[in-house]
């Protein structure tokens, strides 16, 4: 086996000089990278979730002014109530639906008059109670 000349060995040391540094440099450029990434995204979601907040917060304390508008105004509170009495009475008063009725009458407005006044409005292509 031949000897290596002191070139040879000077041009290996030198190259080895150059490419450990350079191979430690990226592998250190890479994860300060990756760690600046990441506080950079927890940074974001920081800032996501107290906006967020502000917005919740803003929000509630809306529904908490409007509330106290609503109770310190006792018109506004007798006007609820007479509004929901007299729904209730409506709604009693109202009753069970009767469909069968109901049916009959929309059957009804159908045949005798939205199919007459229809077939007025459109000569041209006119109706029967069949098509319905």
């Amino acid at each position: 086996m031949k000897k290596m000349g002191l070139k040879k060995k000077l041009f290996l040391f030198l190259s080895f000089c150059m490419v450990v540094p350079a191979l430690l440099l990226q592998v250190w450029f890479y994860f300060d990278s990756a760690s600046k990434t990441k506080e950079l995204f927890f940074e974001k979601i920081k800032n996501i979730s107290l906006s967020k907040e502000i917005i919740i917060e803003h929000y509630f304390d809306s529904l908490s002014d409007n509330l106290k508008f609503i109770v310190v105004k006792e018109s506004l509170v007798s006007a609820f109530k007479e509004m929901q009495e007299s729904y209730s009475s409506y709604l009693e008063e109202l009753g069970p639906y009767d469909f069968e009725k109901i049916k009959k009458e929309v059957a009804f407005f159908y045949k005798n008059e939205f199919l007459e006044k229809y077939n007025k409005e459109n000569p041209e292509k006119p109706k029967k109670i069949a098509d319905c």
